[in-house]
């Protein structure tokens, strides 16, 4: 296990796949500016006390050469006008047209990436469940966890690779675009619940023997997220996250201070 101040204990294998191979040139790219994160006279960081307590608490430890940190989040990007194929018009359009709360969002960031016998796994998972889903799905990979950084989705049928007849029969209470959405505003609807780990807002599906995670388990913690008693905590949970962040950046917040600060500390040094 490895054991970061104010982080919870990780696996070695939940790191980065450049940080675990120390011979990659791009291990030693990461150690290089790492290292050079001492070198700066503060850091901002894209989070808030009430997000990552531990980690700000430890992060702000006064140390010899340790660079101040100024937590300034959240910070979120609303205003992009990126548009693929009309398909983030499409997002919106069908969100609105559903029960407040009662849409899963699935997606695995930028470059995430899965194999093909886990996207079976996960549509007909999310079909097993009945629940409301909206999905942007890659292409999967069976060698490289982080393909989609280095691939473009191909348009002529980006669906191709998903289980016969899942599109089909999931019509209606589900959604599937390809390679992107957009997330800012897919997350700030109202018919969708956000899974997040470590802050006491996510249920994690467990993986089997051979490291798929089962339709049975994904469908099982899907329900849960929705309907159960477990799911409805983490929606509270959230919404006191939610409230906390629009303090932190109101105009006496947090986050509102730490900028200042930055801001007239930068206007001096000139």
């Amino acid at each position: 296990m490895i054991r970061i101040p104010g982080c919870i204990p990780i696996h070695g294998k939940d790191l980065l796949d450049p940080v675990q191979a120390r011979k990659n040139e791009a291990y030693k790219w990461i150690l290089h500016h790492a290292k050079r994160y001492a070198l700066a006279e503060g850091v901002m960081v894209n989070s808030f006390m009430e997000l990552e307590p531990g980690a700000i608490k430890s992060l702000q430890v006064e140390e010899p050469g340790k660079p101040r940190i100024y937590p300034v989040g959240p910070l979120v990007n609303m205003g992009s006008t990126r548009k693929v194929d009309g398909s983030g018009s499409e997002c919106l359009t069908w969100l609105d047209g559903q029960p407040h709360g009662s849409v899963l969002f699935v997606s695995f960031g930028s470059g995430g990436t899965l194999s093909y016998d886990q996207i079976n796994e996960l549509a007909l998972g999310l079909e097993m469940s009945e629940q409301r889903f909206l999905w942007v799905v890659r292409s999967p990979n069976d060698k490289v966890a982080n393909a989609n950084y280095f691939s473009v989705q191909s348009q002529k049928d980006p669906f191709d690779f998903l289980p016969k007849g899942f599109l089909e029969r999931t019509k209606g209470r589900g959604l599937v675009v390809p390679s992107w959405a957009p997330q800012a505003e897919v997350l700030s609807h109202g018919s969708t619940v956000m899974l997040t780990e470590d802050i006491k807002v996510a249920l994690r599906a467990k993986p089997s023997e051979n490291g798929l995670v089962k339709r049975e388990e994904i469908a099982k913690v899907s329900k849960a997220l929705l309907e159960g008693e477990e799911g409805k905590k983490l929606r509270n949970q959230m919404k006191d996250l939610k409230d906390a962040a629009e303090r932190n950046l109101s105009e006496d917040g947090a986050s509102t201070k730490a900028l200042s600060e930055l801001a007239f500390k930068w206007n001096n040094t000139k």
